[in-house]
């Protein structure tokens, strides 16, 4: 889907045909799991140990969270506003 603001680019350059997407988890691992069954996307782990998932359509990046950082975050079930 594309935004309002972002109408330039589909006059400008046509049919937009990929759309990608940044995700940080403090568990990269499950949540590329997760994304890879869900998108039936090929993944490719980076030397950074983030993973990039890619299918026909789309492109997700599970970006890593650092550790010092990832351990403050605290994951509730279900989820519930901090």
């Amino acid at each position: 889907m594309v935004a309002a603001d972002d109408h330039w680019y589909i006059a400008e350059y046509g049919e937009i045909e990929m759309s990608a997407l940044v995700i940080f988890s403090p568990n990269v691992q499950r949540l590329a799991g997760f994304y890879e069954l869900v998108l039936e996307a090929q993944s490719i782990v980076e030397s950074s140990g983030d993973v990039r998932l890619r299918n026909d359509l789309d492109e997700v990046l599970i970006h890593s969270i650092p550790g010092t950082r990832a351990a403050q975050i605290e994951i509730r079930v279900p989820p519930a506003p901090p």
